[in-house]
């Protein structure tokens, strides 16, 4: 039963490694595409966060103190998007904001999940 367990909470890390992934690039096309030189640099800068992000996923599950900074971060970067999606000039770019929202959500939610919270 503690190697089921030990199992799943690895399928949950690589989980979150390839949203992680896939919320990069949607977050490096929303650069690529941003028409606006002052928001295109704190898209630079959300994009140094999210590199920052992939390199603090722990390793071990049991990292507890920091699963809860990881938790912390992921709503910086979900206020960080917000403000960029509210004041984004096209709604051609909708579908990224979402994927980016979608994509913390799922790594919010594991970092829970790897924390013993199940819904």
């Amino acid at each position: 039963m503690i190697k089921s367990e030990a199992n799943n909470k690895l399928v949950i890390l690589d989980k979150i490694n390839q949203t992680l992934s896939e919320s990069t690039k949607a977050l490096e096309r929303l650069g690529r595409t941003c028409c606006m030189s002052d928001r295109s640099e704190r898209i630079v800068d959300l994009e140094k966060n999210y590199a920052q992000l992939s390199t603090q996923i722990p390793s071990h599950t049991d990292e507890t103190e920091k699963l809860n900074s990881l938790i912390e971060v992921i709503t910086s970067l979900g206020s960080s998007i917000g403000a960029l999606f509210a004041t984004c000039c096209t709604p051609k770019r909708e579908t990224l904001y979402i994927q980016l929202f979608k994509g913390l959500n799922t790594i919010h939610t594991c970092l829970w999940q790897l924390k013993g919270y199940n819904h």
